[in-house]
């Protein structure tokens, strides 16, 4: 691990140590979650921005139905083509337990849905 120096107002870190002593932690391992945090924070931004980017295409001209944005969400969270998605999201909303579909990977699980490939024996 590479060591780095920091400087900050004096009370600042004592407060600082004082929360880390509360959490039963240290100021270092804070400071290395934080950090952590960070990173994968603009990871999630770059993310979403590339998911904008690809959906820009699409065009709502109004609101979205809430089966909409949850097939935006899986789309997002799984990497399926928006119809398959879409698919998804409904099935959820209709409270299906099962999926038959051959597109989809067989016996993934999505919240309480369950794919399945009709075609496999």
């Amino acid at each position: 691990m590479k060591n780095i120096t920091l400087s900050a107002d004096e009370e600042l870190i004592e407060q600082a140590r004082e929360w880390a002593r509360l959490q039963k932690s240290t100021l270092n391992s804070l400071f290395r979650q934080w950090l952590s945090d960070l990173v994968k924070r603009k990871d999630a931004e770059e993310r979403l921005k590339a998911l904008e980017l690809r959906m820009s295409y699409a065009r709502s001209g109004g609101k979205f139905s809430r089966e909409e944005i949850n097939a935006l969400a899986i789309h997002a969270r799984y990497g399926f083509r928006y119809s398959e998605s879409l698919v998804v999201a409904s099935a959820l909303a209709g409270g299906a337990k099962t999926l038959f579909s051959e597109d989809l990977q067989h016996g993934q699980s999505i919240d309480s849905l369950t794919i399945q490939n009709p075609f496999l024996q």
